[in-house]
């Protein structure tokens, strides 16, 4: 380093050299003394400047939509592709806030925290749907920094914070299941003329009874029924048509498990395999043509068409909540509850790991009970 004054100002000097020419190149700053503490000042600031430098030679012009093109074509082959479609819409999300052309190299930690907040507190997505974004995006960015886009991931320091709950917020959670006078009602009606396909009352009852995801219950297979319990060891992956559906592995390693079937689901159970058995096997899908939950050709029961029954039904019986098939599997949780069944033994029998809605759901109807009670004791002195 090297100092020279002018017009009572010092200006400091340092050289580096360019790794791409090989040539000898200066960086300079200014400052008003030239005392030691001015000296190991400008050290400092020339010492940064020179790694800033080296690193926007190292690193490559990539922009945010160049990254995602080339990170979701490799990543695609790693992930189900139920979950891809769920974090290409994520990632719709995420680009209303940060421009396509904006370069990778200059996506700061400030960014991207602002786009997060903006989803959950300006547009009112889920907290979860901030969570799975800021993931993919943690994931992508590693990628851009092995590939040498990027020096850093911006993303390691992002901090998520969840709203406060209100009042509303703990009104939802009723929403997610179904009373037994509901669920009783929604079954009737879905075996009323009203639905020509009973097959559609069959799952959602089985599905209340064992407290199985959808995409569980559509992949099991004869092989999986022993006569008393239900061995659930995949789950169906959808393709673009039903008849593409492959059987591929459960969500989690908690999810793979033996479940012992109430009598009700056994016969169930048994009434489906005797109809696909009299069906026309000449017709039949070869590679889902020993599945319980299929149409009368074989092939996996469609999940739009499930949940638009579902909510049909609601409509007609006056159940004023979203109904979709995942509302069965909380529905099993609060009968569970209901019967003083543990926590644990719950998370054992759907398959949970990290249990948020399982405990939420559990907490909610435990507090109902408890207030049963109370009102059950006050009865006696009334």
């Amino acid at each position: 380093m090297w100092i020279v004054e002018k017009n009572k100002k010092f200006i400091y000097y340092e050289r580096y050299i360019d790794p791409l020419t090989e040539k000898t190149k200066t960086v300079s700053v200014t400052l008003n003394t030239g005392s030691s503490r001015a000296k190991n000042e400008a050290r400092r600031i020339l010492s940064k400047r020179i790694d800033d430098k080296l690193n926007e030679i190292n690193v490559e012009k990539k922009t945010f939509m160049e990254l995602q093109t080339e990170f979701m074509k490799k990543y695609r082959r790693t992930i189900k592709k139920r979950s891809f479609t769920r974090h290409e819409a994520n990632l719709k999300l995420v680009n209303k806030k940060i421009p396509a052309d904006a370069l990778v190299s200059k996506i700061t930690t400030r960014i991207i925290q602002d786009a997060l907040d903006d989803i959950y507190y300006e547009d009112n997505y889920s907290f979860s749907t901030m969570r799975q974004s800021k993931s993919l995006l943690r994931i992508m960015f590693a990628y851009a920094k092995t590939n040498e886009y990027v020096t850093s991931n911006p993303v390691d320091s992002i901090r998520l914070v969840a709203k406060p709950v209100t009042y509303e917020d703990k009104e939802k959670i009723e929403t997610k299941y179904l009373e037994k006078s509901e669920l009783t009602a929604l079954l009737k009606c879905l075996r009323s003329d009203a639905f020509r396909n009973k097959r559609y009352a069959d799952l959602a009852e089985f599905l209340s009874l064992t407290g199985l995801r959808i995409g569980e219950a559509l992949a099991l297979r004869y092989e999986n029924f022993n006569g008393s319990s239900m061995v659930v060891d995949g789950t169906l992956d959808m393709g673009e048509k039903n008849s593409l559906a492959i059987k591929s592995t459960t969500k989690t390693i908690a999810s793979n498990r033996t479940i012992d079937l109430p009598k009700r689901a056994i016969k169930i159970i048994e009434k489906i395999k005797f109809e696909n058995d009299m069906s026309d096997n000449d017709f039949k899908d070869s590679n889902h043509s020993d599945t319980f939950f299929c149409s009368d050709k074989g092939i996996p029961m469609n999940l739009p068409n499930i949940n638009r029954t579902f909510q049909k039904a609601a409509g007609i019986c006056d159940i004023n909540k979203n109904i979709t098939t995942h509302v069965f599997r909380h529905t099993h949780v609060s009968l569970l509850t209901e019967l003083n069944v543990s926590l644990k033994a719950i998370m054992d029998r759907v398959g949970h790991s990290k249990p948020e809605t399982t405990l939420k759901i559990y907490t909610h109807v435990t507090k109902q009970m408890k207030e049963s009670v109370i009102e059950k004791l006050d009865s006696l002195f009334s």
